[in-house]
């Protein structure tokens, strides 16, 4: 069976995604028995109304404080 590139699982586990995407061989395997029905056609249609609500909701979080940063120090102090 392949095994991912050992940057793949460096840079994965450095962000703390592990488990199923980081995970080989025989526990990818037992993880991926685990997870399959929550990836069926039909449970994927329901998670991405939430997932792009959580998307929307993340962008509008972080791009407030870069519009914060990004004014010029004269707009800043209007």
């Amino acid at each position: 069976m392949m095994q991912r590139p050992p940057i793949v699982r460096e840079t994965a586990n450095s962000v703390g995604a592990t488990g199923i995407f980081t995970a080989e061989q025989y526990q990818w395997k037992m993880e991926y028995k685990l997870i399959r029905p929550a990836l069926n056609r039909s449970n994927v249609k329901e998670y991405l109304a939430v997932m792009s609500q959580m998307v929307d909701r993340l962008v509008k979080k972080w791009k407030e404080p870069c519009d914060e940063t990004t004014k010029s120090p004269a707009t800043a102090s209007k």
